[in-house]
């Protein structure tokens, strides 16, 4: 009889359960790994969002052009808010910006809108 003719499913449903036992301990440890790194990046996350003071950036303020006779006016207010109004339409966004100007002595702006009345602006477009 040769190796192969002495493995019956008796012999091998012990060796199954044996490696799923183990294979479900290893499981488990992934997912308190996981969770420990979803811990990590929840808190992480959550000090991103915390709100920069610009008090001293030179963005800050209210900034106004004339687009053909029509005012579009941004006014970038120190806690990362950005409110503007552009004809009819009214806008409100949180913005983040790069505390030090780029080499080209721009700096990088992030905006996100946060609210938007749907209004015509100054381009004669809306949001629908």
């Amino acid at each position: 009889m040769g190796v192969a003719e002495k493995i019956t499913l008796r012999s091998i449903f012990p060796l199954t359960r044996a490696l799923c036992k183990k294979a479900i301990g290893e499981i488990s440890i992934m997912i308190g790994k996981n969770i420990y790194y979803l811990f990590l990046i929840t808190l992480l996350a959550g000090c991103a969002n915390q709100h920069i003071d610009y008090s001293s950036h030179p963005l800050v303020g209210r900034w106004s052009w004339d687009v053909d006779g029509c005012i579009e006016t941004y006014n970038f207010q120190k806690d990362g808010v950005r409110k503007g109004n552009s004809f009819r339409e009214i806008v409100e966004a949180e913005y983040r910006v790069s505390i030090k100007p780029l080499d080209s002595g721009f700096y990088r702006l992030y905006d996100k809108v946060t609210y938007e009345n749907g209004a015509e602006d100054c381009a004669g477009s809306t949001k629908t």
